[in-house]
């Protein structure tokens, strides 16, 4: 027999009730993250692989293996592989850990001036939100970076302790967010938020000397990591080709993006935003509805804010809107987030049906738009993918990666029909196109530094590109794949594929593929040419 009064009883119930309602979000969280490692790697991340498993080789970054992102992407891969090994599932449990490490700095932060359970929910936002992007927008540059960016927020926001312990914390925000722009330069604008928040702290505590400690940590902080990073590219001997890439190529191609009018940039950035991460905007009004009256919380909230406003404003400045180049600050925007919908639980409590509705209102944003229930299914047809058979399985996997101009299934074979024909280990393959996964699953090792077509085919570097490439032809690749479908002019200002562009305007490399190698097999929009054995 219960002896407690109703009203206690009630609240105990409730708490076991909310406590069943946390258990269940980190199991649905435990289960998303589990079909993170059944992802492959789409484009980007397969360039990233091939560079760090080129620098694992001995190669240097730029010099041998090209890419247009700055080097801590490729920093980070390297660090996946040595962890985890040098494949597609090792880069996922990297993945997986990164995204444990963001929770626990999420919870670092939220405790300030919440209880566990609503990092437990900012969490659960977080997990959500990155795979909704699906395989394509997992391990990128910015869903790394907004663990280096919330941890740079959590630095900056510590006040407490000695002058020493201050100084510290504040080099540490200031070094997280220059590592997080050497993932993308735009991710670093956020230490100037931090900076600022730490000088206006200091200032009313000291006045105008306040400026001067934050100065020299924030400065020391920033000129340790980005001189760390260029002592290693310069000893690796990748200056050189780093400084070309990013001060000839990139001003460039950056350009691409900048046709559109600025309504339509920030339209495309706020809907973009709003429309795909659907936590974000309920949960934000959520936190300033019914947290306004808590002081410590909403100035915690309002940093964040402008933080997350920030990195859309860096989206926009790119002017490119793939889901993956609003994951930074759709995983940061998770925290607030969640503290709203903590805050909501925290009201429903109150009633004998608000577990109920909390959970109908969280189950339908978990599903609520397209992308959402697009996720679950894959997540579904991937559990199908592994219980089923072999020939399922393919059939499955063929079908679920078949992205923009990407035909997995001809990239799996064209790469196991090279990995079983090489002639020797040290063979080399030019991949004339936008495949890099190829080299990956083949083994075989690149025969020039631009690992896909695009420099090749940009009208501002192909002149020199294609002159690099043809000299080194003096020592021919064994096998070249040429691909048909590969039509980025996003990205390179033209709006042919590689084997009309190589038709029509590298007539010396088609002369050399008619005359010294034979085409041997076609695999979808891949042909693949092996080099005649008396050439």
């Amino acid at each position: 027999m219960n002896d407690l009064p109703a009203d206690q009883t009630d609240v105990r119930a409730s708490a076991n009730w909310q406590n069943v309602l946390l258990v269940g979000m980190l199991a649905g969280s435990a289960y998303l993250l589990a079909n993170l490692l059944g992802m492959p790697f789409g484009r980007d991340q397969a360039v990233f692989a091939v560079a760090a498993e080129t620098v694992a080789n001995g190669g240097a970054l730029y010099r041998d293996v090209w890419d247009v992102k700055p080097p801590g992407v490729f920093l980070l891969y390297m660090l996946g592989h040595s962890v985890f090994g040098a494949t597609e599932l090792g880069i996922r449990i990297f993945e997986v850990f990164s995204m444990l490490l963001f929770g626990g700095i999420a919870y670092s932060i939220t405790k300030r001036n919440l209880p566990v359970a609503a990092a437990v929910i900012c969490f659960t936002i977080a997990v959500h939100n990155l795979l909704l992007g699906g395989y394509w927008n997992t391990a990128q540059t910015e869903s790394f970076g907004a663990v280096f960016v919330l941890a740079g927020i959590l630095f900056g926001l510590n006040r407490a302790g000695s002058q020493y312990r201050k100084l510290f914390l504040w080099a540490c925000c200031s070094a997280c967010f220059a590592f997080a722009g050497m993932l993308k330069p735009t991710l670093a604008a956020g230490a100037v938020v931090s900076f600022l928040a730490v000088v206006d702290w200091e200032m009313r505590r000291v006045g105008w000397t306040g400026v001067i400690l934050p100065l020299l940590a924030f400065f020391v902080g920033a000129t340790a990591v980005t001189g760390l990073v260029v002592c290693y590219l310069w000893l690796s001997g990748a200056l050189p080709a780093f400084l070309e890439t990013m001060l000839v190529f990139v001003p460039q191609y950056t350009q691409l993006a900048h046709e559109r009018d600025l309504v339509d940039i920030i339209t495309r950035t706020l809907v973009g935003y709003f429309g795909t991460w659907i936590f974000v905007l309920p949960g934000l009004a959520l936190l300033f509805l019914l947290g306004w009256k808590d002081k410590p919380l909403m100035g915690d909230s309002v940093h964040l804010v402008i933080q997350i406003a920030v990195l859309l404003f860096g989206v926009a400045l790119q002017g490119k809107f793939y889901p993956y180049h609003f994951m930074s600050a759709a995983l940061v925007a998770a925290v607030p987030a969640g503290w709203g919908f903590w805050l909501l639980l925290r009201k429903l409590l109150a009633y004998r049906i608000g577990i109920f509705a909390f959970c109908c209102l969280f189950a339908f944003l978990m599903i609520g738009n397209y992308k959402s229930r697009l996720m679950w299914g894959d997540n579904i047809r991937r559990i199908q993918a592994v219980m089923g058979t072999p020939e399922e399985r393919f059939a499955i996997e063929t079908e679920m990666y078949r992205v923009h101009t990407v035909d997995s299934a001809a990239n799996r074979g064209a790469a196991e029909w090279l990995a079983q024909n090489k002639p020797s280990n040290d063979a080399t393959l030019l991949v004339f196109g936008f495949e890099p996964i190829i080299y990956h699953y083949s083994g075989l090792k690149h025969f020039t530094r631009y690992i896909y077509s695009v420099p090749l085919k940009a009208p501002w570097s192909k002149q020199d590109a294609e002159k690099e490439l043809l000299e080194a032809f003096s020592d021919p690749p064994w096998a070249v794949v040429v691909q048909s479908s590969d039509r980025l002019p996003q990205m390179t200002g033209d709006s042919r594929d590689s084997r009309a562009f190589m038709e029509s305007e590298m007539p010396e490399l088609l002369a050399v593929l008619g005359t010294d190698y034979d085409l041997v097999r076609t695999f979808g929009p891949l042909d693949v040419f092996v080099l005649k054995t008396d050439s």
